[in-house]
């Protein structure tokens, strides 16, 4: 199991494998050496999903940050998904 950043290379084939397969992890990772399902499924949602808004944070958005953590509690991942950033990214800011 690899646990060094992910290459260029790596990125494009998991793109492409989501492409073909969905969501099927289990299935993509047999296709990355050294990946599990879980680091695959981790490093779309985080970094590669295109849905993900990647620009610099403007006021509202710092606003509805406070709000959604405040009736939501700690729960990156969920709060991520409403802000249409990564969990990580929302937990760092």
């Amino acid at each position: 199991m690899k646990k060094t950043a992910w290459t260029p290379e790596e990125d494009r084939l998991l793109l492409e494998l989501y492409e073909k397969y969905g969501s099927k992890w289990s299935t993509i990772a047999r296709s990355i050496e050294g990946r599990t399902d879980d680091a695959c499924s981790k490093r779309y949602r985080e970094a590669l999903d295109p849905s993900l808004k990647k620009d610099e944070w403007s006021t509202e958005e710092d606003e509805r940050l406070l709000e959604v953590w405040r009736r939501i509690g700690g729960k990156w991942g969920q709060i991520g998904q409403e802000m249409q950033r990564s969990g990580l990214g929302c937990r760092n800011r």
